[in-house]
C-alpha cells in the first residue's frame, strides 16, 4: 500500500490556483438511557476535550468504526451522535435539512451543560450539519472539524444522469426515486472496498453509508450546503477541513474556494493524497485520527508515531469493527460480520 501523505495549509496562505482540483443492519443495539461522558484529565496536561462526531447522510455511526477505538485508546472522550430523523432514517419520510440540525442540537444539549467546551466534527453531510450547529452559536465549540465536506456534488464520479435530479425535484417526484451507490463507494483501498461492496448487497447500510439514497434527501443536503456556505464567513471558532485530492464526490478546488472565505484565524485545510471520499475508513484514516486528537488536545508525539506505524499495518474489515458507545440512544455493540 502506498504510504499515506497529508499536508496542512493555514487558510491565510491559500489563494486561488494554489492547488489543482484534481456510509444498520447487523448492528446489535442495546437501548439504555443516554450515557454521560466525563472529561478525562491527562497528568501534566490540560483536560482533553470531548469529540462529538456526526456521520454522513442518512447513515450510521459505523462510518467511524475504524477510528473510534484508536481515539478512545489515546484518552479522547468520544460521542458519536444518533440523530432522530437523520441516523438510519426512514428514507420514505421527507424531512427538511433544518430538522436534521435541530435534532443534532437536541442530541448535543442532552450531553453538555451550558458553556462546556468540546470538539464538533462530521463526515460529508455530517460536516455540514456540524457547521450549521456551530454557526448557531449555542454551544461552546472549541474546534469545528469537517471531514470530506461536500460543498457541492462536482466530483469525478458524477454520471451523465446527475443533472436529471433537478427535473425530479421540480416535478415533485424525488420522494419516490432513489439513487443506488456504486463503485468505488468512496474507497480507494481495494480490500476495504470489496468488504463494503459485500455489505451493500446484503444490508441496507454499510460502513461507507446506505446502499441507496432518496433524491429528496440529496436535494435537502444541497440546500444545507448552500446554507453552510453562506454561514462560513461568520464562523468564529478554529476550523479544520480534511479533504482528499482524489475525492470523487466533491472536488478539492470547490472545498478550497469555500475554505478561503473563513475569517483569518487558526484554520487549517489538511489535504490527503491516498484516499477517496470515505477518509475515516480509507488509507488515510490514521491521519484523520491524529488530526482529531490534535483538536481535542491529545496531540502528543507518541500518538502521531503510533498512527503512522498503524498506517502500514493490515487493513481491518469495517463490517467487523466495534463502534464506540452511542451517547444519545444507547450502546452500539460489535456489528455482526
Amino acid at each position: 500500500m502506498q504510504q499515506a501523505t497529508s499536508r496542512s495549509i493555514p487558510n491565510v496562505s491559500l489563494k486561488k490556483g494554489t492547488h489543482e482540483s484534481v456510509r444498520d443492519e447487523g448492528v446489535n443495539v442495546q437501548l439504555v438511557p443516554a450515557l454521560s461522558v466525563s472529561m478525562k484529565n491527562i497528568p501534566g496536561s490540560e483536560p482533553v476535550l470531548p469529540i462529538v462526531l456526526i456521520h454522513g447522510l442518512l447513515s450510521t455511526p459505523r462510518e467511524f468504526g475504524l477510528i473510534s477505538l484508536p481515539l478512545q485508546s489515546r484518552g479522547a472522550p468520544l460521542i458519536i451522535l444518533n440523530i432522530p430523523g437523520y441516523t438510519e432514517a426512514d428514507r420514505s419520510q421527507f424531512r427538511r435539512w433544518s430538522s436534521w440540525v435541530d435534532a443534532a442540537c437536541d442530541a448535543i444539549r442532552e450531553q453538555f451543560g451550558a458553556g462546556q467546551p468540546f470538539v464538533l466534527g462530521g463526515l460529508c453531510s455530517g460536516g455540514m450539519v456540524a457547521a450549521a450547529v456551530a454557526a448557531r452559536g449555542e454551544f461552546n465549540v472549541r474546534s469545528l472539524v469537517m471531514m470530506s465536506p461536500s460543498f457541492g456534488y462536482d466530483g469525478w464520479a458524477r454520471t451523465k444522469w446527475w443533472g436529471w435530479r433537478k427535473v425530479a425535484h421540480a416535478l415533485g417526484v424525488d420522494r419516490w426515486i432513489s439513487v443506488r451507490e456504486s463503485e468505488p463507494y468512496g474507497i480507494k483501498n481495494e480490500k476495504i472496498r470489496k468488504w463494503v461492496e459485500r455489505d451493500m448487497h446484503v444490508r441496507a447500510t454499510s460502513a461507507a453509508g446506505p446502499s441507496t439514497l432518496p433524491l429528496w434527501a440529496i436535494n435537502q443536503s444541497e440546500r444545507l450546503m448552500r446554507h453552510v456556505t453562506r454561514q462560513f464567513p461568520r464562523l468564529r471558532m478554529p476550523t479544520v477541513v480534511m479533504h482528499s485530492r482524489l475525492d470523487e464526490i466533491c472536488s478539492l478546488g470547490l472545498v478550497q474556494r469555500v475554505f478561503d472565505t473563513l475569517p483569518v484565524g487558526s484554520n487549517r485545510l489538511v489535504v490527503f493524497d491516498n484516499s477517496y471520499h470515505m477518509i475515516t475508513i480509507d488509507n488515510d484514516r490514521q491521519k484523520v485520527t491524529t488530526e482529531l486528537l490534535r483538536c481535542s488536545g491529545r496531540s502528543d508525539r507518541s500518538a502521531a508515531t503510533q498512527m503512522d506505524a498503524a498506517a502500514n499495518g493490515p487493513a481491518v474489515n469495517p463490517a467487523n469493527s466495534q463502534t464506540a458507545a452511542d451517547a444519545y440512544t444507547g450502546v452500539l455493540l460489535c456489528p455482526t460480520p
